[in-house]
């Protein structure tokens, strides 16, 4: 199986250096054995990327076999990358001109779909904004008679959002939101991993300069 190749040239690069070569070829052979046990593939790969990279930080020289694996790792995640940015550019463009309206703007609208009445809070929490950012979205909907404000049905004092008729019969016609479909495949991983793909994230924004960036949405303010 390929993964369980790749598992293995990870496994033995986790533990080069120098003097290693019979460590790394034990290694090897207990990672193919260990990746049998697929339940636990996952947590062995996050654990042994730690361990690269701190081979890294610390100054282990890493063997060719493993420079060749780091490249070609690096290369995936950022054509990955690239497959996701372009999706979500492709979906917004299409729904622009389908519908008239932005990805968040569908989304929210899907995400009222699914949930009915919703307070702002609960609606910036099921799309990862800021509630500032969904006070926007709202106020361009209900512009656009899609959706409407009204009174909690619990609590007079909390102001709910839910779908027109001319918004629901929209939502129900357009495809399932693209970011919403990026934000449930993270909450779907187990809390490990998504702990380490945020450190990894974390990592790529300060690379880039990025950290003080506002950004609501992806291709779109509201």
């Amino acid at each position: 199986m390929p993964e369980l190749a790749g598992f293995a040239v990870r496994a033995a690069c986790a533990g080069a250096g120098p003097g290693a070569a019979t460590a790394q070829t034990t290694a090897t052979s207990a990672a193919v054995r260990d990746a049998v046990d697929m339940g636990s593939l996952l947590e062995r790969e996050i654990n042994i990327d730690i361990n690269i990279d701190t081979n890294i930080l610390s100054g282990v020289p890493i063997g060719a076999p493993c420079l060749k694996q780091k490249r070609a790792d690096t290369a995936e995640i950022v054509q990955g990358l690239r497959r996701i940015v372009k999706a979500l550019q492709t979906y917004s463009q299409d729904v622009r001109n389908a519908y008239g309206l932005t990805g968040p703007q569908l989304w929210a609208l899907k995400t009222l779909q699914a949930h009915g009445h919703m307070s702002a809070g609960r609606l910036a929490a099921a799309l990862a904004v800021h509630q500032s950012s969904v006070s926007l979205l709202i106020d361009r909907l209900e512009k656009r008679g899609l959706v409407r404000r009204s009174r909690g049905q619990d609590d007079h004092r909390v102001v709910e959002m839910e779908l027109t008729k001319r918004g629901a019969a929209l939502a129900a016609d357009a495809p399932e939101a693209a970011q919403g479909r990026l934000l449930h495949a993270l909450e779907a991983m187990p809390p490990r991993q998504v702990r380490s793909i945020r450190r990894a994230v974390d990592r790529l924004v300060q690379a880039m300069e990025a950290t003080d960036v506002n950004a609501r949405f992806f291709f779109a303010e509201a």
